[in-house]
């Protein structure tokens, strides 16, 4: 006897609606990997133009320039560089011009600075100019899945606390610079500020005094906010917390352990924390949130910068922002 034409009907449907849901979860599972895999592997940069310039003539721009490399403790090689103060100069704009503001030549210190997520060491060497002009050394660094760092994947602190102590001690013997006889400070802007973050957390009493700028304060809640920010709001709350715990198993670290805002809690160091307030990447609420986690006992600034994004903080606060984090070192040192 035939099947009913309605029973039929049915059965189709029923496949037909199988296969949607199939497909559904196929394809939420493989954007769910991908976001977690960008997240893990930032794209790697190489040298531009600019970066060429520096390189090519660091005393034309009142620079001494040495690389070396540090291994880090599970075998990643991390290339690095120091940069210190040219005896012989050239035009050194920046430098002369924050020497004038500063004045002075003689070592002062030794910053370690950590550059931000799809950063290069290179992008720094511009802000060495400034720092080198005060007296200080700067200890620059492709962190692990960048640049010219090994790593496969990046950790957001999970392993860039400790990097960032293998690459200062390496330094230190490498270059013979007596570390615990000088001040050391550090920096960090965005990534690197919440990875530096978490290393005052951590090592804090190794470090005199610290600049940070627009650190992000919670690992989970930075991706919610560039999920949500970029797909314009169409991703369902669930896609964020999925790819963080991905990203979880796929490296084996704890997303409770990222957390900033946690760390600042135990912070002891002097600390200046700047953000853009039109900041759009990592916004400022963020930064602000960390500066008001660090214990009231602990000295400390809070610096907005007025009409400041993401990308050009440095260049909106310009010789201000570049004068006030070397002064709080110094006058914390």
């Amino acid at each position: 006897m035939p099947e009913p034409r309605t029973t039929c009907f049915f059965r189709r449907i029923r496949f037909i609606a199988a296969w949607i849901l199939l497909v559904s979860l196929v394809g939420t599972g493989v954007l769910i990997w991908l976001m977690a895999d960008r997240l893990l592997t930032p794209r790697r940069r190489s040298h531009e133009p600019h970066h060429a310039r520096i390189l090519s003539n660091p005393t034309d721009f009142g620079l001494e320039i040495q690389p070396f490399s540090a291994t880090a403790a599970d075998g990643a090689i991390l290339q690095a560089m120091l940069v210190a103060p040219s005896t012989r100069t050239g035009q050194a704009v920046k430098r002369r011009r924050m020497e004038e503001r500063l004045g002075g030549r003689k070592i002062r210190g030794t910053v370690l600075m950590i550059h931000g997520r799809g950063g290069i060491k290179e992008d720094e060497l511009a802000m060495t100019e400034r720092f080198v002009a005060a007296g200080l050394r700067c200890v620059i660094y492709d962190t692990r899945a960048h640049g010219q760092s090994g790593g496969r994947f990046c950790t957001y602190g999970h392993l860039e606390v400790n990097d960032a102590i293998r690459v200062l001690e390496t330094a230190d013997k490498r270059f013979a610079l007596d570390l615990q006889n000088e001040p050391v400070f550090a920096f960090g802007y965005s990534l690197g500020g919440a990875v530096a973050v978490q290393l005052l957390g951590q090592h804090g009493n190794r470090f005199a005094a610290a600049a940070v700028v627009a650190p992000f304060r919670d690992i989970g809640d930075i991706v919610a906010f560039s999920g949500e920010r970029h797909s314009r709001g169409w991703l369902p709350g669930f896609f964020a917390p999925a790819c963080v715990a991905l990203a979880e198993a796929r490296v084996g670290f704890n997303s409770e352990k990222i957390r900033p805002v946690t760390a600042a809690l135990a912070i002891e160091t002097p600390i200046l924390i700047a953000h853009g307030e039109k900041d759009l990447v990592i916004p400022v609420s963020h930064g602000r949130s960390v500066f008001e986690a660090i214990p009231k006992a602990t000295p400390k600034h809070w610096m907005p910068i007025a009409d400041a994004y993401h990308g050009d903080v440095f260049l909106k606060g310009g010789d201000n922002l570049y004068q006030a984090m070397i002064e709080f070192w110094l006058n914390n040192s």
